[in-house]
């Protein structure tokens, strides 16, 4: 049965941010703006990857909360990735190899997609739904990981964050209705750390040589300081990344509804709890 309340809405996003690219959108600073850029490109066929793998057990679900839910959320994601594909587009227009980058997450999902257990799956999407939001939380609790980003890509990457928090608990309450191992779910995390690592890094680097900066080693120094020392947004991180090798895990026990709520009414959206 879902343990969350919270009515999971798709939005339209009203983003006016595509006849006014900046490359340098988060701060003018090249490779925060390319970690961020690496991150978008990875998000199409990753939301089309986690509709697919809540869809598979979509008519299985009896909880009508839950039911609800997992609609919401394919509704979210499907949004999420066309939204990111646009912007993607933008990145594409500015000669960034994004084409290259996409068709190598393609391909690894792809290779995903063969293991013939969907349980496995799911569960790949669990640990990544994990990551988003651990991440999105920090994003918008902290007003230096959002503050400096250019107004419009602020309102893209806010509205998502917002939304896979208010989602967090959907494909982990999937898995557990189908009583997912909790091995599966330990050994899919894993997969999922080392593998979008090296997309992530691949895909900034390939976008940092794109305009130049490769070996700028004060841009390597900027990003290294401001993810992992001050004010550490990986470093901040850890804590809730290791909560989920807990058997005991579950999303609900991040509690942020006073943040969903504050940033809701931030970006104008109506604040909606079922009784």
């Amino acid at each position: 049965m879902s343990t969350n309340i919270l009515k999971i809405s798709p939005r339209n996003p009203k983003l006016g941010w595509a006849s006014n690219y900046n490359r340098y959108w988060f701060g003018g600073c090249p490779l925060k703006s390319n970690w961020m850029n690496a991150l978008s490109t990875t998000f199409p066929h990753a939301e089309r990857f986690f509709i697919e793998t809540v869809k598979h057990y979509q008519a299985q679900i009896t909880d009508p909360v839950l039911a609800e839910q997992v609609k919401g959320f394919i509704g979210q994601e499907a949004a999420h990735r066309m939204e990111h594909d646009r912007f993607n587009q933008l990145l594409k227009s500015e000669g960034y190899p994004v084409e290259k980058m996409e068709a190598r997450v393609a391909k690894l999902f792809d290779w995903v997609r063969k293991n013939p257990d969907p349980e496995v799956k799911l569960a790949l999407t669990c640990a990544l739904e994990h990551f988003t939001t651990i991440l999105c939380t920090e994003v918008l609790k902290t007003p230096t990981f959002h503050e400096p980003m250019q107004k419009e890509y602020k309102r893209l990457w806010c509205w998502h964050c917002l939304e896979e928090i208010e989602h967090k608990t959907v494909a982990y309450d999937v898995y557990q209705s189908i009583n997912g191992s909790y091995r599966t779910r330990l050994v899919e995390v894993i997969h999922a750390s080392a593998g979008l690592w090296l997309i992530l890094i691949s895909t900034m680097m390939a976008y940092q040589r794109h305009d130049g900066r490769l070996f700028n080693l004060r841009d390597w120094w900027v990003l290294i300081t401001w993810g992992f020392i001050w004010p550490g947004l990986l470093t901040r991180l850890i804590p809730n990344y290791f909560r989920y090798y807990k058997k005991s895990y579950h999303p609900s026990h991040m509690h942020d509804q006073g943040l969903i709520d504050k940033w809701r009414e931030k970006l104008g959206f109506n604040v909606e709890v079922q009784d």
